[in-house]
């Protein structure tokens, strides 16, 4: 089954450059690799050329391994360049920059979050150009007003590089950002920033957020609100923003969390809405190409009040690929080439669209229904219409989920029992939804019409809410801390493919091999189970965070004491002077603490800390000034002070 997805030579060539990325972000961490990576280019170009030309036919698939090793070096090039756009020299000293919004700012806490692009920097009264992104936090400033996507602003800070933005053990949060072509972050307070007269030219996509934010206007001017807003905000344009915590673990623990993030299924329902509305031209000349070239026109346009955003613009491309090959395919394949020519073309455009979790899940979901669904779907037949699409609708939700089953075990550790009824339920009401908030937007010429459709919207998305909490309190509506390695995952996905391999071709090769993958998945689970994931208390980005399974359990902001599994912390991380703690868990005046976590806006000395506490190690953090670290690293060396500076690796994890 999988050997003749292979036979399609745009399968090989998604499939090898993806390689040829993986590879190169895995295993070459410096730039100067370039050169040698373009000699090893040119090296099997050249060979690939000569291999052509071997008339031999048993020797002719060399041409193919040395062309594939090509376009694998090829990718690797293109990554690395990639990321030489992200990287730059920040400066550790507090400096005057110049950018512009690139997004819709969101309040952050106390402070706003924007991604913006640095322009340019001041140094030795000599401006620079920068020209990366960053994500900037600013203090709201009554003086200076708001600040909106495509405005300019001046400020002062220090920008953190994201190879110091480590958040724990195992997920490195600096890469993180890295991948999403974010260079730095900084926190400009109150009164150094200020907006500038003159704002930069929006581009299309920003354009389109301004538009969606018009659309999320509309919704708040019909009465919703609430968790009412917040499903259809998400459902119909993307914004999640107005999500909470609860309704995100409520749709998350029922299976559902794929319905707040807009994307193919979403595009999906949309075209199914679509034909059944252009149906009646199906009825004139030339009628189904005017069809299809409404549909793309109207998806193009929804992708627009969207945003613009990277799921939705992945499933409008492979739909609008799916008709373009229309004409020279059919059948199964040319959704598959639709799906392999996507992939391709978006991982040429950026490369670290690899490393996304939607991108992954988005098209791992696809392959596994183009993969699973005629396997699975064949192996009921029922008489009657109602039965039959009932279960393909069944089959669908199974073959997604198989899968995505091992990124989802990789990345959030947790499976969803009852995912088949949840789809059930969730796939008509998310149509419902989409449909009615595109006919009450059709219709406000006429508000009589409008304000039913409006009803209707507010019915199904709260009928869906509820739902999903109902089924959420069933018993053992999730499995969690179901985390897999990496390679665990990999495993995972090859037995995957093997199983339906089994189901197409009933060979003993086929059982064979997957009898091979299933006792190696099942022994990396008996020496893990054997060797269990250690726990970390770890420091970084001024707060304290309780980590396993390369998972956040407990997080701690706030300057205090902590008894954290037997261990003592300190934490000040604002400007007050250190003081004598008033918890009745420590006695004496001199009190003994591991470590004194100091971090963020902390103005003390060495010595005040040692009148408060017994000290056995100080912990410096990034996010200190960097005039200040220098002076708390020469005062613990004249003091005799133990003392780890965190500034180089960004964080800082011990063992419990």
């Amino acid at each position: 089954m999988f050997s003749r997805f292979i036979s399609y030579p745009v399968f090989r060539l998604a499939l090898i450059w993806s390689v040829g990325i993986l590879v190169s972000d895995k295993l070459i961490a410096r730039q100067e690799w370039l050169c040698p990576l373009a000699g090893f280019f040119l090296l099997f170009l050249i060979l690939s050329v000569k291999c052509y030309f071997i008339k031999k036919y048993h020797r002719r698939y060399w041409f193919g391994v040395v062309a594939s090793a090509a376009v694998a070096v090829a990718g690797g090039i293109w990554t690395q360049l990639h990321k030489e756009r992200v990287e730059y020299g920040w400066s550790e000293e507090t400096c005057e920059y110049v950018a512009w919004i690139r997004d819709v700012p969101r309040m952050s806490g106390k402070t706003v979050r924007a991604l913006v692009e640095v322009e340019g920097t001041k140094g030795d009264s000599i401006w620079k150009a920068v020209g990366r992104k960053a994500v900037l936090y600013w203090m709201p400033d009554t003086v200076q007003g708001t600040l909106q996507c495509g405005d300019r602003l001046q400020f002062r800070t220090r920008m953190v590089p994201t190879s110091l933005s480590v958040e724990a053990p195992g997920f490195d949060y600096g890469r993180y950002l890295s991948r999403q072509g974010v260079s730095a972050t900084g926190i400009v307070f109150v009164g150094q920033w200020r907006k500038l007269a003159k704002g930069h030219p929006l581009s299309v996509r920003q354009y389109a957020l301004l538009y969606r934010e018009k659309v999320l206007s509309l919704y708040r001017s019909w009465g919703l609100e609430g968790d009412v807003l917040a499903v259809v905000s998400a459902l119909t344009v993307g914004d999640k923003s107005e999500l909470s915590d609860e309704l995100r673990n409520s749709y998350s623990a029922a299976g559902a969390s794929h319905v707040l993030a807009l994307s193919g299924l979403h595009v999906g329902l949309f075209v199914w809405i679509l034909l059944v509305l252009t149906r009646p031209l199906c009825w004139v000349r030339r009628g189904k190409e005017l069809q299809k070239l409404l549909l793309v026109i109207v998806l193009w346009g929804f992708a627009f009040l969207a945003g613009l955003s990277a799921s939705v613009v992945r499933a409008v491309t492979m739909f609008t690929l799916y008709i373009l090959m229309e004409v020279g395919m059919g059948g199964r394949l040319q959704s598959f080439c639709a799906w392999s020519l996507t992939a391709f073309l978006m991982l040429v455009y950026n490369p670290l669209y690899l490393f996304d979790v939607s991108f992954q899940l988005s098209f791992m979901a696809v392959f596994s229904i183009l993969y699973f669904y005629p396997l699975l779907e064949r192996l009921w037949h029922p008489r009657y219409w109602v039965l039959t699409s009932l279960w393909q609708a069944v089959v669908v939700s199974i073959s997604a989920q198989l899968g995505t089953l091992p990124l989802v075990l990789y990345y959030f550790g947790a499976f969803p029992t009852y995912f088949i009824l949840t789809n059930l339920l969730v796939t008509p009401l998310a149509t419902v939804v989409l449909g009615s908030s595109v006919f009450a937007l059709c219709m406000m010429p006429f508000p009589w019409l409008s304000e039913m459709m409006v009803n209707l919207l507010v019915w199904a998305s709260s009928f869906m809410t509820e739902s999903m909490n109902t089924i959420q309190q069933f018993e053992g509506a999730q499995f969690t801390e179901l985390f897999l390695s990496d390679w665990q995952s990999f495993l995972l996905g090859l037995l995957l493919l093997v199983v339906g391999g089994c189901l197409a071709n009933h060979t003993v090769k086929q059982y064979a091999c997957g009898l091979i993958c299933l006792n190696m998945f099942l022994l990396g689970m008996i020496v893990r189970y054997c060797c269990p994931e250690a726990e970390y208390l770890c420091f970084s980005r001024g707060q304290v965070s309780l980590c396993k399974n390369n998972q956040t359990d407990v997080r701690f902001f706030d300057s205090g004491n902590y008894r954290i599994r037997g261990k003592w912390v300190a934490v000040f991380s604002d400007s007050k002077r250190p003081v004598l703690s008033s918890s009745d868990s420590l006695s004496g005046s001199c009190r003994k603490m591991e470590y004194v976590y100091l971090c963020g806006r902390f103005r003390g000395t060495i010595a005040e800390v040692q009148n408060c506490f017994t000290v056995e190690t100080i912990l410096l953090d990034a996010s200190l000034d960097k005039e200040i670290r220098c002076r708390l690293i020469k005062e613990c060396r004249q003091l005799g002070q133990n003392f780890i500076d965190c500034s180089d690796s960004g964080y800082y994890a011990i063992a419990l």
